[in-house]
């Protein structure tokens, strides 16, 4: 019976562990840091933090680069980002409507709003390694 707690309690906390959001606690500094390791402005990595981005039009080589950036593996990284966000958005606010993450938006769409340059945008899009 306890070889089973043990084992129990192992998995449990092994999967706290894997299901947490590397987006989720970094600070202005750190989002800041992240941006400038990707050379993407910070609102593209807000985005991602938000959920707002459209992962199937994201290209591997760049969910790798920013897993990599988070010292989290890639595959943890897209597990993280399908899933819906949390209290992380459930701030307080005083409105009238309760606040929405909004529609997701392409990769691509989100680098045209954030003004990135069409090169730099060409370079981010490409598909493969």
């Amino acid at each position: 019976k306890a070889l089973i707690e043990t084992a129990w309690h192992n998995h449990a906390s092994l999967e706290r562990k894997s299901a947490k959001d590397p987006l989720a606690d970094l600070s202005v500094p750190q989002l800041r840091e992240v941006a400038h390791a990707l050379d993407v402005p910070r609102q593209v990595i807000t985005a991602f933090r938000e959920r707002r981005v459209k992962l199937e039009s994201v290209p591997k080589p760049f969910i790798s680069a920013l897993a990599r950036v988070l010292s989290c593996p890639a595959d943890l990284l897209l597990s993280v980002l399908v899933a819906p966000s949390g209290p992380a958005l459930a701030r307080s606010y005083k409105a009238d409507v309760k606040p929405s993450a909004g529609a997701a938006i392409s990769f691509e769409q989100l680098l045209i709003d954030a003004g990135v340059p069409e090169a730099k945008r060409a370079e981010l899009l490409v598909e493969e390694e």
